[in-house]
């Protein structure tokens, strides 16, 4: 699984709408949704250039990211 994918999943089994980034890296690691190379739990600046990166997926405000509406996961 992608870090991306990982985000949306972890959004989703979250209940979906905003989100803490903090949240969303913590629920990642604590389930084992994705593995970094070095095998070291990812980072909140990780997650962070993932959602910079990926505009069309993710929106972002006040410490809160959450799935654009236009795409359904």
């Amino acid at each position: 699984m992608t870090l991306h994918e990982a985000m949306i999943k972890a959004i989703s089994d979250m209940g979906g709408g905003k989100q803490s980034i903090s949240d969303v890296a913590d629920y990642i690691n604590s389930h084992n949704l994705y593995t970094r190379g070095d095998n070291s739990p990812v980072p909140i600046n990780q997650i962070s250039a993932r959602i910079n990166r990926y505009k069309q997926l993710f929106s972002r405000g006040d410490g809160f990211v959450w799935i654009n509406s236009n795409h359904n996961y």
